[in-house]
């Protein structure tokens, strides 16, 4: 299983979409979410290439947390590397290019 890294850009975004979730659906579902943002990545870190690569690069990856949250991330030799999480009712990736 890779180390897992964290970057500082995915801990604010992370934050930030935890705290929408909290204002919107209450402490229990930000909670759940927490869990679900841990169990995929402890499972991406074992298996790094179980998500496709991403629209932006074929260096990084995008994994998905729930329907509405998507994660990037690197991979380097003992690493998975978290570079942000993504609210999927933002603007498509596409227009990022």
């Amino acid at each position: 299983m890779l180390h897992i890294v964290v970057t500082d850009n995915a801990k604010f975004t992370l934050q930030t979409i935890f705290d929408f979730i909290e204002y919107r659906f209450g402490v229990t579902v930000a909670d759940d979410f927490l869990e679900k943002v841990e169990h995929t990545l402890h499972l991406t870190a074992s298996n790094p290439e179980i998500f496709k690569p991403s629209p932006l690069s074929n260096e990084v990856r995008m994994g998905f947390i729930t329907k509405q949250t998507s994660f990037f991330y690197q991979v380097t030799n003992s690493t998975l590397v978290v570079l942000y999480f993504w609210d999927n009712r933002q603007e498509p990736l596409a227009d990022l290019k």
